[in-house]
């Protein structure tokens, strides 16, 4: 039996009448949940399920998906959670990376897998299906294996984390510990399952005997209902990126049940808890937390007080342990006060699975650690407290939405789609991460080309704006000079931004937000249509712009791709408005 395992035993049997999890549908104590991770756990047995499979997890229900990842832990397989949306093609792609022995998915799922080598093997409760490889796969003989994820690697491709259980029970009882979890506490499962952060809003709570409580999607999307939510639920406990808490707090009362925030995902700065010091919530303690997932979880934590408010940019502090340090070095491969950021633990992961026999960028043999020392690609600097911070990234791999991003590979892509020789890619932090495309101006990308990205790189991909250039900015060694294209790309978004909107963008706005369902989206005047609707959201924000503003748009502005960008859409509806209004008031002169 695994440590993780014991504690929730132990969880089960002192804890039986709380409440282990709950969401709008659905509410499990601690007895309940144990019956049901138990009859899961059989049924994997009973089929063939074992001991160091590689099990994908991709369902909807995320109660069924954490009692699913509970039965996996229990029998000492190891869980893959992947996007239940994602396409045909990113499933290939990952198990191409990754040797899966089993898939736990819904019914549709399964007949799509039938076609790329799976058969459906087990209908478990009608729901929830177990598929199977028709061909054999290795066993995974790594007896401290627990869970791969997914991250970015330097080509592009995804790179396959092999975790191990005792890394992250020395953080759950590292957390537990710290920060004097009680048995009452509340925690929100706000991170999707396909990030590393979801372990810890599950097996925190569950190993202390704590309450995992889940909203529903609609709660999620719309900010001021998912800050309703937190006091009607009055959670205690909340892991968010500093952006979207930064958000919550507007709607947040200054009384609330939160006692604990622990911000990781991306750079923190001044501005994204200023309001928490300002506007009098002295209840709750901020914690930035940072870690890679290579090394497991955080590794390093900082706690944020009201003096930090003087920083620009808040650091993520100093190790969780007395295991685990840091050192940095620079192009020569010195150490010094301001360099890439070398991370040496006990509790890092195995590595990326594909590279464990010739790892490139885990070794032992660096600074004579006794343990394994990860190279981060971060670039850091100690402070005169000796706190960590973190500056920046050697390589250009950026974020977006949570995301990584490696901008070469961003390049390269849009290059292939259209045989265009040169782009370049940035990413500006005006409103947040938004991603800016540049070419030259003879190879300027025509219309329709958001719909090329959307179906064959994804969503993600799809720039804020494109820009061309007569000539890219250029290095003296040929290769594009990314400071200064970065520079121009600002100066320009500065010159075309207004920053106020008026009434009809307001109106346009509460429409947009509206269609999507989603109360996060910013108007962004220079954002394409193109990489926020499809043609059936399109046409609905249409119907809900008739209905806001009493007008009747012509036939021919129903296709997706008649506006090049949202600042069109708002001159045109601002344009037939007024000339409706011209209208009607000369008939009234009549």
């Amino acid at each position: 039996m695994n440590k993780i395992t014991s504690y929730i035993i132990e969880s089960i049997k002192h804890n039986t009448n709380i409440t282990a999890i709950k969401d709008d549908q659905i509410t499990l104590n601690y007895y309940q949940l144990g019956q049901k991770v138990d009859k899961f756990y059989k049924k994997l047995l009973e089929n063939g399920v074992r001991q160091g499979d590689f099990i994908v997890i991709s369902m909807e229900d995320n109660v069924t998906t954490i009692i699913a990842i509970l039965a996996i832990v229990f029998l000492d397989a190891v869980f893959i959670p992947i996007d239940f949306e994602l396409s045909k093609e990113h499933w290939e792609t990952y198990f191409f990376e990754v040797k899966v022995n089993w898939v736990l998915c819904d019914k549709k799922r399964a007949i799509e897998l039938e076609k790329i080598g799976f058969c459906s093997k087990v209908d478990y409760n009608e729901e929830v299906f177990l598929c199977n490889r028709d061909e054999n796969v290795p066993v995974n003989k790594r007896s401290d294996s627990m869970y791969i994820y997914f991250t970015s690697g330097s080509t592009g491709n995804p790179k396959a984390i092999l975790g191990k259980r005792s890394a992250v029970i020395q953080f759950i009882e590292w957390e537990i510990k710290e920060f004097e979890l009680l048995r009452s506490y509340k925690y929100s499962q706000l991170t999707p399952i396909m990030f590393d952060p979801f372990l810890r809003e599950i097996f925190t709570p569950l190993c202390s005997g704590g309450t995992i409580c889940i909203p529903n999607k609609k709660v999620k999307n719309r900010i001021n209902k998912l800050a309703e939510w937190i006091g009607t639920e009055k959670i205690n406990i909340i892991n968010v990126i500093p952006t979207y808490f930064q958000k919550i707090l507007d709607f947040l009362p200054v009384q609330n049940s939160i006692r604990i925030v622990f911000l990781a995902g991306e750079k923190l700065y001044r501005n994204h808890i200023i309001k928490v010091y300002t506007m009098g919530y002295e209840n709750i303690q901020l914690v930035n937390l940072y870690g890679p997932s290579e090394t497991t979880l955080a590794k390093f934590f900082y706690r944020i007080r009201k003096e930090d408010l003087d920083r620009e940019s808040i650091p993520v502090g100093k190790s969780i342990d007395n295991f685990t340090y840091f050192f940095l070095k620079n192009d020569l491969g010195q150490t010094c006060k301001t360099g890439e950021v070398y991370i040496s633990t006990p509790y890092a992961s195995y590595g990326y699975l594909n590279e464990l026999e010739n790892p490139k960028y885990f070794s032992k043999n660096i600074l004579h650690s006794k343990h394994t020392v990860f190279k981060t690609g971060d670039i850091g600097k100690i402070l005169e407290t000796g706190d960590l911070d973190i500056i920046g990234r050697i390589d250009n791999q950026i974020k977006i939405n949570g995301k990584k991003f490696q901008l070469e590979v961003i390049e390269k892509k849009f290059m292939k789609l259209r045989d265009i020789p040169s782009i370049g890619a940035v990413v500006i932090e005006q409103g947040g991460s938004r991603l800016i495309l540049v070419c030259e101006e003879e190879y300027f990308i025509k219309d329709h080309f958001n719909d090329e990205v959307r179906d064959k790189l994804g969503l993600m991909h799809i720039p804020v704006e494109y820009i061309s250039l007569n000539v890219l900015p250029r290095k003296s060694n040929g290769k594009i000079d990314r400071l200064k294209l970065k520079i121009i790309c600002e100066e320009k978004l500065k010159r075309d931004q207004v920053c106020v909107y008026n009434n009809i963008e307001t109106r346009i706005l509460k429409c947009i937000r509206q269609t999507l369902d989603n109360e996060f989206i910013e108007l962004e005047r220079h954002r394409n249509i193109n990489s926020i609707f499809d043609s059936l959201s399109y046409i609905e924000l249409i119907v809900l712009l008739e209905e806001e503003f009493h007008i009747e748009i012509e036939d021919s502005i129903l296709k997706l791709d008649y506006f090049k960008n949202i600042q069109e859409l708002i001159e045109y509806i601002d344009m037939f408005r007024k000339d409706t209004i011209r209208v009607l008031e000369n008939e009234l002169s009549i």
